[in-house]
C-alpha cells in the first residue's frame, strides 16, 4: 500500500522529533556521548581525549547534568522547534492539516522547547527559561497548551534567532512538507 502524501508528513514531522530529543541528549545508541557532527563541508573537529573526572554524586539524581550544554546546542534545538513551527504552518495554509493536528503538533514542539537546558548564565539560556517559564505545567500525559503557535513564541522567536546568530550559531529550518 502506498504511502499517502499526510502518511509521509507524519513520518518526517515524527523523525524530527525524535533527532531533537536525542540530539539534546547529546547520546548515541549505545548511552555514550555523540562526538560532534560533521557538516561534510571540512575537517573533521578534533574531539578532546581528556574528559573531566565525574563528581562523586554522579548518576545520583534524576536530573540529567547540563552542564556542558552549549549555545550552538541550544540553538540547533530551538532550530528543530521552528522547523515543527514551520512546516506544520505551511500544512496548515495548504490545507492538508487541521486544528487538531496542528495543536498536537504544537504541544509536541513545546514539550521540545521546555526540554532544553537552562542552567548557563548565557543570553540565549536566559531567553529560553523566560520563555519556558510560560508554559504551563500540566502531569505527565496531560494535554497542553501550546506556547509555540502563539504571539509569546511569535515575539520571543526572532529575538532568540538574533542571540544564537551573534553567538555564532544559525537557526536553520527545515522544510519538508507539500512539494
Amino acid at each position: 500500500m502506498p504511502h499517502t502524501g499526510l502518511q509521509t508528513f507524519r513520518w518526517a514531522i515524527t523523525a524530527v522529533a525524535l533527532s531533537s530529543a536525542l540530539a539534546l541528549a547529546g547520546c548515541t545508541a549505545s548511552g555514550s556521548p555523540s562526538p560532534a557532527r560533521s557538516t561534510g563541508t571540512g575537517p573533521e573537529p578534533a574531539v578532546s581525549a581528556a574528559q573531566p573526572s565525574p563528581s562523586p554524586s554522579a548518576g545520583t539524581s534524576a536530573e540529567p547534568d547540563t552542564s556542558a550544554v552549549t549555545d550552538a546546542a541550544r540553538c540547533e534545538a530551538i532550530s528543530d522547534v521552528m522547523t515543527i513551527r514551520f512546516n506544520v504552518e505551511t500544512a496548515v495554509r495548504e490545507g492538508r492539516m487541521g486544528p487538531q493536528e496542528r495543536d498536537g503538533w504544537y504541544r509536541l514542539a513545546t514539550r521540545d522547547l521546555q526540554r532544553i537546558p537552562t542552567q548557563s548564565t548565557s543570553l540565549i539560556s536566559q531567553q529560553v527559561a523566560a520563555i519556558q517559564a510560560t508554559i504551563p505545567h500540566t502531569d505527565p500525559g496531560a494535554l497542553t497548551s501550546p506556547v509555540v503557535g502563539t504571539d509569546a513564541w511569535d515575539a520571543a522567536a526572532p529575538q532568540l534567532s538574533q542571540l544564537c546568530a551573534a553567538a555564532g550559531a544559525q537557526i536553520i529550518l527545515q522544510g519538508f512538507t507539500g512539494g
